[in-house]
Formats: C-alpha cells, structure tokens, sequence
C-alpha cells in the first residue's frame, strides 16, 4: 500500500513540475516577471488550461497515445531548464518565514498528499465511471476522434475536454485501467494553494489579503470530494475547482491592491480558465461568462495610463487568443461528434450526415433537466409543473458541506456587512460585481438543471464571497484572525466527520492494492447494415468493455465505411432510441 501511495504522490509531483514549467514558458512569453510563490500555482493552472487546449487539436489528427505523452513532457522539461532560476526563487525563497513553521507545513503538506495517493487506489465507484467515462477514455486512446460516435451512445457526444487530460496521464501508469491519477491531482494542487494561504495567516498576519480569506473560507468546499471522487474520472470536480480558482482571481482582481502586472495575470488566469472550464462542461458556461464580463467591465471603468493600455491590450490579445484556442476546436469536435456545436444543445444543428437525430436531442436534454429536478422520473412527468420543488428541496436541505453551510456563511456574511461593515463602504460596486456572478449563475442552473453537481463552485463563492468582502470592509485584524482559525477549525471538523463516515483510509485492493475495473457480461448485437456492436448483459454500464460498446444497441446505427469503426457512425433511418435515465 505505501509503495503505491509513494509512487502516485512521484508521479503528481512530476506531472505538477513539468505543468508548472509550461505555465512559466507561457508567461515569459507574455512579459509577466511576478516571482512570488504564488505565481507558481498560477503557472500550473495556466499550463494545465495549455495542455487541453494542446490535447483538443492533437487528438483531431491522431489518439491520444506515447506520442502526445513524450511531446508534453519533453515541452514541460524544456521549460522548466529554461527557467529553472524562477524554479529556484520562488521555491526556496523562505525570508520572512519562521523555518519551524515552514518545516511543519512541508510535512503536514507531504503526509496530506500521501494521504490522497492512498484515497486514489480505492475503487471506481461511479455510476457515470461506468456508464460513459471509461469509454470515452478507450476511444481516445484508440483512434482519432470519431465523426459521429454521439451516435453510438449520446453521452459520447458530450464532449468534454477534461477526458482528453485524463486519457494522457493513463499512459503514465504501469496498469491499462487505472484512470485514478487526474482528479488527485487537481485536489492536491488545489489544496496546498489553499494550505499556503493558512500557513500565511499563522506566519504573517500582517500580509494576509482578502482573496487569501476567501481561499481559506472555501476549504471546506473541498472535503466531499476527497472521499468520493480522488478515485473518480468524474468532470463535476475539475469544474467545481476551477470555480474556485477563477472566484479567487476575480475577488483578488476586484479588492486587492496589487501592481499592474499582477492585475494582467490575474486577468489572464480568468479568461483563460473561464474557456477551459467551458470545454470541459457545458454548465460552466454562464458562471464563465459572467466572470469574463465583470473583468472586462473592469477594466473599461479603470483609467490606465498609455503605457499600461500598451500593455493591457496586449496581455488581452493573448488571453483571448488562447481562449479561442480551447474553444474552437472545443466547437468543432462538438459537431464531429454529434453535428451540434454543443450537444444536447439542439440549436443550429449542421446539416451532416452523421448528426445525431434531432428528436434524440431534445429527448436528451429534456432527461437532463427532468433528472435534475426529480431522478427517477420521466421528464413527462416532471417537466411542466412545480411538483418536483419539495422534494428537491427536501433534498437540497440534506447537502449540508455542499448547500447549507455556505447559505450560512452567506447569512452571517450579511449581517456583519449591514452591522459593522456598512459605516466603512465608499463604494458597492465591486461587491455587487463579485456577487452577481454566483448569483446569476445559481438563477440560470435553478431553472434549467437545478442539480447539485452543475452548480460547480457558485454556493461557496456567494457564501464564503460575501463574509470575504465583509471582512474586507471592516478591515479588522481581530475579527480576521478569527474567520481564520474558525474556518481551519471547521474544516478539520468536517474532515473528520467525512473521514468516519467514509474511513480514514483506503485498504489495499486485491490486485497488487489495487481494486480491478469492474467487468461486466456483454454480448453482441448485429445492426442491419452488418455492423457488431457489444451491449451489456445487464444494466446500462459498459465500463472498460471492447470497443463499440453501448448499452443502447440501434438497429439503424452504421459505419461510414464499411467495416470501420474509426471512419465515424451515422443512423440509416430516423428511428433511435432514447438515451435513457440520467445519474
């Protein structure tokens, strides 16, 4: 079990390393010098959003295979030889810190990290995992993308970015199905930036800024996730975390005094994270948009000086650059998939042979919406009427890290921003800029997938962003160092709760600590145009079953030549089936 822990914990910090050096590269590009610690968080995020953009174009032309894995590492290796000085800097620059401290943050860091490479051997549980995750990954590393695979099974027309990341670190492991290394890796990095800004409020009162509050109030965020999805290839949590890191950057935009640089790289992380969180989800939209637009206000509003307009504009063009970069081929491997540009979105469908009929669509999305609202139910039944409201809340009531606590934070942010707060406001502009962004985002997914997982980060931004900006105008050390500690204090609380409810660690599987990928009975279903597919005996999930695999065999489904299932799949006739319940 500790060989297993310590070889994934080597490979997150390879992958971490050679992320970061491509986000460093990128930013040497883009003039930005800033060699804080926290740059070094910055760079990975920003070589992480690269990588994906990378890995969409790639896997147009070619799979995702040892190519594209020796092509990515040799580009973070280089970079990080370039620029090992910044490495050097920034890693082991400790003025100012008292070293004790520093060595027992590096060891509580390192025992944490250990501890999530241990929660990633556990088991692929989710439902998701089984039904389409797997498969997406298989046909990734198998062929180019495939015209037309929506066909074969919707949720194959999703077209989520994120797979394409999960599908190239795959090839890093020894073992063919073991897709547990991406989401540990993401809680992980997610967590030491939150971790340094602890470490800042017990080190350097003094220092600390608001964002770095916010950060530290969204800690708690993250426990549901460490013991349900770190052994998950699930897209809701690199969603939910990207979230919270383009809340952070947007609040340290808005309220922190900062350089003009920092205010360029700040900028920049939104709207480059803003596109990727959109290929990777669909639901991530609307919050992107609205974080892109309150920068961009911003910056309008702001009077810059010409040499910072040069700047400015330029630092822009490259954001939105990039951004087009994630998002076209983002587009365009939508409509190869399915012949819609975002699918189950049935607008401006394309008129191509392989596209998904439109009927099944609309059948889709309204499963999606009626699932979110009432599961287990049929969209005929829920959709229309308020029926489905009281037990959805009732449900709602019952998420308590996830729903409940941030409604608190958000009640008792207000009240001290109407108390104490309220003498010392010149202006609510910005408050208002930051909060409507979770608040019009929550609006739009309450009315069309009112679903705890499609709301990403929104909850703990309104929460924990209202008691931050309440914080931020009182201005008070005292009450700061409170909120602090009280927040630890809550999160180590709610880590032990989540740690007895789903035990403290994961026990060695029998396959060498590891659990195998569960295998399902399938047989064969011959189309009519002679085409063999493999349909589960049983249930709906194929896993990690031969390729093509569906649990919604179509009589009319075809090759578009014969014999060929990487030339793409089309339906002869305009019968298909319905894509069936949604988790």
């Amino acid at each position: 079990m500790l060989t297993n822990m310590l070889v994934i914990t080597a490979i997150w910090m390879l992958i971490f390393i050679i992320v970061s050096g491509i986000g460093f590269f990128l930013l040497k590009m883009l003039g930005v010098t800033i060699a804080k610690r926290e740059t070094l968080f910055s760079a990975f995020w920003l070589g992480w959003a690269s990588i994906i953009m990378f890995l969409q174009i790639w896997h147009i032309f070619s799979p995702i295979n040892t190519v594209a894995l020796v092509i990515v590492l040799l580009a973070g290796v280089i970079s990080v030889l370039l620029g090992h000085s910044r490495f050097e800097t920034i890693i082991f620059n400790h003025s100012g810190n008292n070293k004790l401290v520093s060595s027992i943050f590096i060891v509580c860091t390192i025992l944490f990290i250990l501890w999530l490479a241990n929660q990633a051997t556990g088991k692929l549980t989710s439902y998701d995992t089984g039904l389409y995750h797997l498969g997406t990954i298989r046909w990734m590393q198998s062929y180019p993308i495939v015209i037309g695979l929506g066909n074969l099974h919707p949720r194959f027309a999703y077209n989520s970015s994120y797979f394409l990341f999960v599908a190239l670190l795959d090839l890093l492991w020894w073992r063919s199905d073991f897709f547990n290394l991406s989401n540990g890796l993401l809680l992980s990095v997610i967590s030491v930036q939150i971790g340094a800004y602890i470490f800042t409020s017990m080190t350097n009162k003094d220092n600390l800024k608001s964002y770095q509050v916010l950060g530290i109030l969204l800690a708690a965020s993250l426990l549901p996730y460490y013991f349900t999805l770190t052994n998950n290839t699930s897209s809701d949590l690199p969603v939910f975390i990207l979230g919270l890191m383009v809340g952070i950057h947007v609040f340290k935009f808005l309220f922190n005094d900062k350089t003009h640089e920092e205010s360029r790289l700040d900028a920049l992380i939104i709207v480059i994270l803003c596109a990727t969180g959109i290929s990777i989800k669909l639901s991530f939209a609307v919050f992107s948009c609205l974080a892109v637009v309150v920068v961009m206000f911003t910056l309008l509003i702001y009077k810059p000086t010409a040499t910072q307009v040069e700047s400015r504009f330029y630092n822009m063009v490259w954001a939105l650059a990039l951004s087009v970069l994630i998002l076209i081929p983002w587009g365009l491997r939508g409509i190869m998939l399915s012949g819609y540009i975002a699918y189950p979105i049935p607008t401006m469908p394309l008129d191509v042979r392989w596209r998904i009929p439109e009927q099944l669509a609309k059948t889709d999305a309204r499963w999606i919406k009626s699932w979110a609202q009432q599961p287990y139910n049929s969209p005929d039944n829920v959709l229309g009427n308020w029926k489905w409201f009281k037990p959805w809340l009732q449900r709602m009531v019952q998420q308590r890290l996830e729903v409940v606590l941030p409604i608190l934070l958000f009640l008792m942010g207000i009240i001290i921003y109407l108390t104490s707060a309220r003498a010392k406001i010149k202006s609510v502009y910005r408050d208002m800029l930051f909060l409507m962004i979770p608040i019009i985002a929550l609006v739009f997914w309450f009315f069309t997938a009112p679903n705890i997982r499609f709301a990403g980060g929104s909850f703990w931004l309104l929460g924990a962003g209202t008691m931050a900006i309440s914080i931020h105008h009182v201005a008070d050390k005292k009450l700061l160092e409170i909120v602090s500690l009280s927040s630890l204090l809550l999160a180590i609380f709610a880590f032990v709760i989540s740690a007895r409810l789903h035990g403290w660690v994961v026990y060695p599987g029998p396959d060498q600590g590891f659990y195998p990928t569960p295998k399902f009975q399938v047989h064969q279903f011959q189309t009519r145009s002679g085409l063999t597919i493999f349909v589960p005996n049983t249930g709906d999930k194929c896993w990690d079953a031969p390729l093509p695999c569906t649990p919604y065999p179509n009589p009319d489904l075809a090759t578009i030549e014969s014999g060929n299932i990487s030339s793409g799949f089309f339906m002869q006739a305009s019968q298909s089936l319905a894509p069936g319940k949604k988790e």
